[in-house]
């Protein structure tokens, strides 16, 4: 059912109600007046035929003057008649049927029937020279019924103009109201697909503000996701042309080894061959570098695409986390001699299990790649200030203060830096952070040297459970020393 429809019906059928009832009321207003003016029609003659009686010259009877009885009652429509009663309830005069009411109110007004004919009649007392007589006049309902339905159909002919004035009105206030609304959707319906522009506040009226700021909202996160999608291909297609480009050269370069070998004689094969090893590891590297920047780049993608949506009623065991992403990393620390250990405290956190893993993931990934052969890595969680916090240590090179905050940037990498990376860990770490509410910064280590990376949640509702487990070096699950 459409707006239009539902205030139409909230509007008419309530006034209907109302000029339902106003017309009863209108109707009884009616019968109440019309009964009111011919009942003193009907008194005034019973009034005048009591003054026009006289004792007749006869003791027990009565003299009335014809003419004025005949003016009295002759009417054309109606049929009128009378009777005079004596003190003692004796008929003296006029139609001895009609007879007397029980009430003893003076005047009377009572219906009775007749002969077949419903007459409406009044008594009163009279007081004469022949003494107090009751005059009874009655008078057939003609006029009175006539008159009844000429004012009920003019007011059922005037109720009905003004029910349908009434619709016309709340027709025409309804299209007025819900002008606005037609310009809005004319206005969304001439939109093009890619226009994600806000409406504004000035766009309906304050009714329909909640609904345009809903819009302009869902419009923002449209266009957030629009622009995430644009910026996911347009460092697709930049990151990934270098590497695939790479490969390229080293497999045709493998093939143009593996033609000489097929061509040369076997006995000269030994250096034909580890060149062509050489290729081929080359290019396994470059495999493995394109693998890790799709990772990074479709969990970048996801993460931005899920900003300010990190599930609240997920509650997330960051010491265990931690422990799984150490278990992950451990044999690539082991490569390059590194100490990768945890000192973690009992904490939960609310959000997303998959995007915490990819931020400490990424984290303990960063420091692999950029510590020296030997170096010593340390994750961390627990509370501090009634806030939860997880943070990655090393004791590397560290990052220059003055760009401290450029390396949460996509693609920027700190100068001097000597491993190989693509320069997306760090601009994750910052997305997911955003994502749950949480703070990233890098800081300086205690001992001075190396680079500390540390996420401060927001405020915890209750404390963790447990005192702090430390675990490093050999102790860790899976850690290297």
């Amino acid at each position: 059912m459409s707006v239009r429809t539902r205030l139409l019906l909230w509007l008419v059928l309530p006034l209907l109600q109302v000029i339902l009832v106003a017309a009863v009321l209108d109707y009884r207003a009616v019968d109440r007046t019309v009964d009111e003016a011919f009942d003193r029609v009907l008194l005034n003659s019973a009034v005048a035929i009591g003054e026009s009686v006289r004792e007749g010259q006869i003791p027990g009877t009565l003299r009335l003057p014809v003419d004025r009885l005949r003016v009295l009652l002759n009417d054309p429509v109606d049929a009128l008649d009378y009777r005079v009663v004596g003190p003692r309830g004796e008929h003296l005069s006029g139609n001895p049927v009609l007879t007397l009411p029980t009430d003893d109110a003076d005047p009377t007004f009572y219906d009775l029937t007749i002969e077949g004919r419903e007459l409406r009649a009044v008594r009163i007392t009279a007081d004469t020279d022949a003494g107090n007589l009751s005059v009874v006049v009655a008078e057939t309902q003609r006029k009175r019924r006539k008159l009844l339905e000429q004012l009920r159909s003019s007011l059922l002919i005037e109720d009905a103009i003004m029910l349908g004035l009434t619709i016309a009105v709340c027709l025409l206030a309804i299209r007025m109201a819900l002008a606005p609304l037609s310009r809005l959707a004319a206005q969304l319906s001439r939109r093009e697909p890619g226009d994600l522009t806000p409406l504004g506040p000035q766009a309906a009226p304050a009714e329909v503000r909640p609904l345009t700021a809903a819009l302009d909202t869902l419009f923002g996160r449209l266009a957030e996701g629009r622009d995430a999608q644009r910026r996911f291909v347009e460092n697709a297609a930049h990151q990934l042309r270098t590497p695939l480009a790479g490969l390229k050269g080293q497999i045709e370069l493998a093939l143009g080894e593996a033609r000489r070998l097929r061509d040369r004689p076997p006995v000269d094969d030994t250096e034909s061959a580890q060149a062509l090893a050489n290729r081929l590891a080359a290019a396994q590297g470059a495999v493995d570098r394109l693998t890790r920047l799709s990772h990074q780049l479709l969990t970048l993608s996801r993460a931005d695409q899920s900003t300010r949506d990190a599930s609240g009623g997920q509650v997330v065991a960051l010491a265990d986390l931690i422990d799984e992403v150490i278990s992950l990393h451990i044999d690539a620390a082991l490569a390059r001699g590194q100490d990768l250990g945890a000192e973690t405290q009992p904490l939960e956190v609310p959000g997303s299990a998959w995007q915490l893993r990819e931020l400490l993931s990424n984290l303990v990934d960063n420091a692999i790649r950029y510590t020296p052969a030997g170096g010593r890595i340390t994750v961390r969680c627990g509370l501090r200030d009634g806030r939860g916090h997880a943070e990655v240590e090393d004791n590397g090179p560290g990052i220059p203060a003055a760009e401290r905050r450029l390396v949460f940037e996509r693609f920027w990498r700190a100068s001097g830096a000597t491993g190989q990376g693509s320069g997306l860990g760090l601009a994750i770490v910052r997305e997911i952070a955003q994502s749950h509410g949480a703070q990233v910064s890098v800081e300086d280590p205690p001992a001075g040297r190396g680079t500390l990376v540390r996420v401060i949640f927001p405020p915890m509702t209750g404390a963790a459970r447990g005192g702090p487990v430390l675990r490093s070096g050999s102790d860790a699950p899976g850690a290297g020393t």
